[in-house]
């Protein structure tokens, strides 16, 4: 869990710290206590419906496809 909140809070924080012509990141609902998400781009594509995972994959592979079954590996897991 503690992972995880550490990739939305990096996805936050990179989406804050974009201009208004970027990418923008809205909290729009919860899944069964999993938060949720609305992603604008800046070619008027809005991606909805995306978890914290979907949305750090999009933004380092830029790869926005749906997956709510996906878990991001890390290089220093123990």
């Amino acid at each position: 869990m503690k992972k995880v909140i550490t990739v939305i809070a990096v996805a936050l924080t990179f989406a804050a710290c974009t201009n208004t012509n970027e990418i923008t990141i809205k909290l729009t609902g919860d899944n069964e206590g999993r938060p949720y998400y609305s992603v604008y781009m800046p070619n008027g594509t809005v991606h909805e419906y995306m978890y914290a995972e979907e949305i750090a994959r999009g933004l380092s592979e830029d790869n926005w496809s749906a997956d709510e079954d996906l878990i991001l590996s890390y290089a220093n897991q123990e």
